[in-house]
């Protein structure tokens, strides 16, 4: 009966260890997959992300691809090329289900062809900021807390978008 209790004991302390290792040792949350754009079971367009440009955009093909090059390592950068000046091009996340009136922070990398290129990244239906791009890799963040998440209730999404001709490079974009 001892080395009953003895096992036991040490069974337990083991397994707070290691349960209590394993949660020290976890990366700070983001709420996006495959943020990395490492999968992409359909053709050149990320898991668990999307967009509606190819109703809008008769000649789609070479206006997503995935490249190597980004800021970072062991992430890829997502080519977003737009041929219409004035067609909204916008990439968007998956519908996550997360509350909603709390503040969250989208950051993300992007680049552009030429100087001054506007995109604007979107919390939800209802917050948004409009930067503008170099052609130099530049990190930028936005924080807002959306009362409209998404037309799914109880849903919230992520998105970059443009209207301007030309490309732009998307990498790493965390939610938080």
């Amino acid at each position: 009966m001892q080395g009953f209790t003895f096992a036991l004991i040490l069974g337990v302390v083991a397994t707070s260890v290691i349960v209590g290792g394993a949660q020290t040792l976890t990366a700070p949350a983001n709420l996006l997959r495959n943020s990395h754009f490492w999968w992409a079971s359909n053709g050149e367009v990320p898991d668990w992300w999307g967009t509606g440009v190819p109703e809008r955009i008769r000649q789609w093909h070479g206006c997503l691809s995935l490249e190597e090059g980004a800021p970072l390592p062991g992430v890829r950068a997502l080519r977003l090329f737009n041929p219409q000046e004035g067609t909204p091009f916008q990439l968007q996340s998956y519908a996550y289900a997360l509350p909603i009136g709390k503040p969250y922070t989208f950051s993300v990398y992007l680049r552009a062809e030429r100087e001054n290129f506007p995109v604007t990244l979107r919390i939800g239906y209802d917050q948004s900021t409009r930067v503008l791009v170099s052609t130099k890799w530049q990190r930028f963040v936005f924080t807002a807390t959306p009362k409209r998440g998404h037309w799914a209730p109880g849903r919230l999404i992520v998105a970059v978008s443009f209207s301007q001709t030309g490309p732009l490079w998307v990498a790493a974009p965390p939610f938080e």
